[in-house]
């Protein structure tokens, strides 16, 4: 899934068509291991009695997916760009990290899991703590800004170093 976050965020800084093709292609190897897996598990993990329950609330929620995700990924284009949706899609695959809400076209607000945030200050990265009356994220909200000369390989690396910080 890893995999398939990082593809789909570095879809929304490339501006070329075979390179989408490429990461796309990425994005469903991503994407492959985990459905042969899923069962697996849940044949593993689930009493017998109650596995065609669970089959089947697993196979609706992928359903659920598959047309949850047009629709947000249009409202998420329609609040930022369909590059910053994509990057936002790629982040939130990554274990624990949480899109709070969207402003603009160069930030995202997000709540990263404990203690990544700080590891990833004290290796250089620069966001901000961003706070809200009421605070529904506790003081872990934090804002990225991206300028627009931010490039591919700086974001590409911001968001492998915060994959390296949750596993």
């Amino acid at each position: 899934l890893m995999l398939h976050g990082a593809a789909v965020s570095a879809a929304g800084l490339v501006s070329s068509y075979p390179a989408l093709l490429v990461l796309f292609a990425l994005a469903g190897i991503g994407n492959a291991v985990f459905h042969p897996a899923d069962f697996a598990i849940l044949s593993a993990r689930v009493r017998e009695d109650y596995q065609g329950r669970a089959f089947g609330i697993h196979s609706f929620g992928g359903s659920f997916g598959f047309v949850a995700a047009p629709i947000t990924m249009v409202a998420l284009a329609s609040l930022w760009d369909w590059r910053t949706a994509l990057v936002a899609a790629g982040l939130v695959a990554i274990d624990g990290v949480e899109i709070s809400y969207p402003t603009d076209i160069n930030e995202v607000f997000v709540c990263f899991p404990d203690g990544v945030a700080e590891k990833l200050r004290a290796g250089g990265e620069m966001f901000y703590p961003w706070v809200t009356p009421g605070d529904p994220a506790n003081g872990r909200m934090q804002r990225l800004i991206a300028s627009f000369c931010t490039s591919e390989d700086e974001v590409d690396a911001f968001v492998e170093k915060t994959k390296s910080l949750v596993r």
